[in-house]
């Protein structure tokens, strides 16, 4: 997972970010991997909080699933995920 170019998570059942592999923390703007440990993925969201929470609980229930949708990086700056 560290040597992958996307960002990969391992996310709680509660939301909350457990791990996250170097490409994440970049592509993120993040300082470090510990600086987003414990943070509720789903919030980082923002407008799209509703597509995140629905496409995780579906992937909670079903044990897959996906959506595409805009989102600042920690620095504020729009870009396109896939998750």
């Amino acid at each position: 997972l560290d040597s992958t170019g996307e960002c990969v998570k391992l996310i709680r059942a509660d939301g909350k970010l457990l791990r996250i592999n170097p490409a994440g923390v970049d592509l993120l703007e993040a300082e470090s991997a510990d600086a987003l440990l414990g943070t509720d993925w789903l919030a980082l969201w923002g407008p799209n909080t509703g597509r995140a929470r629905a496409a995780f609980a579906e992937a909670l229930t079903h044990g897959v699933a996906a959506f595409e949708a805009p989102a600042p990086t920690l620095k504020g700056n729009l870009r396109q995920w896939r998750n």
